[in-house]
């Protein structure tokens, strides 16, 4: 066969498309309606739909589709216990004093911390290259459009006690994000248990 119809084939069978992906965990139903209350009362804002709620443990970026069998069997060799996480506290994070988004903070950190280490070192062992930046759990609930104008300040420290009840991780989950006009859709692509 030759090489042209080699890749015609691989493009006909999608070995060659893109797909966008990252790890992260999935925020119990109460919990994403709690979120929802906090999602009001500013302008110039996007913000996050009640079922896009999630904690990224890495995000990788765009990866063809080829690889993703080997991520997922990456993935599923990682062993770790069941833990609990509590919401608290709301932030924002900003460059160059522009405030880009507005965030949740996790109050226990170290099982996160030691399974993002282990989410790594697996979607390298897969042979997928990724941006390394410093982790900083977090649930993201809006984006900017424009800088906000009035009412940030009131809002940030209204909502500054904000904690949810603890809830236990059981797993977590390989997503697919496909970006639309009026915001992403996160599909699930492989959940992976604790053990």
């Amino acid at each position: 066969m030759s090489i042209r119809r080699i890749l015609i084939r691989a493009l006909e069978c999608g070995e060659y498309l893109l797909t966008r992906l990252f790890v992260g965990l999935k925020i119990p139903e109460d919990i994403r309606e709690e979120l929802l209350s906090l999602c009001s009362g500013l302008e110039n804002v996007r913000w996050v739909k009640k079922e896009n709620f999630h904690i990224t443990l890495q995000f990788i970026g765009e990866v063809q589709k080829s690889y993703l069998d080997d991520l997922v069997q990456s993935l599923s060799e990682i062993r770790f216990s069941q833990f609990d996480l509590t919401l608290n506290g709301i932030n924002f994070f900003n460059s160059t004093r522009l405030i880009r988004s507005i965030w949740i903070g996790i109050r226990e950190k170290e099982n996160l911390i030691r399974l993002h280490s282990k989410i790594n070192i697996s979607i390298e062992k897969a042979g997928i290259s990724f941006k390394r930046r410093k982790f900083m759990p977090h649930v993201s609930i809006a984006r900017f459009t424009r800088q906000p104008v009035s009412r940030f300040q009131d809002y940030i420290e209204g909502n500054a006690l904000f904690s949810s009840r603890s809830f236990t991780i059981e797993n977590f989950t390989l997503f697919e994000s496909v970006l639309k006009p009026d915001g992403p859709i996160y599909l699930t692509n492989t959940t992976f248990p604790s053990r």
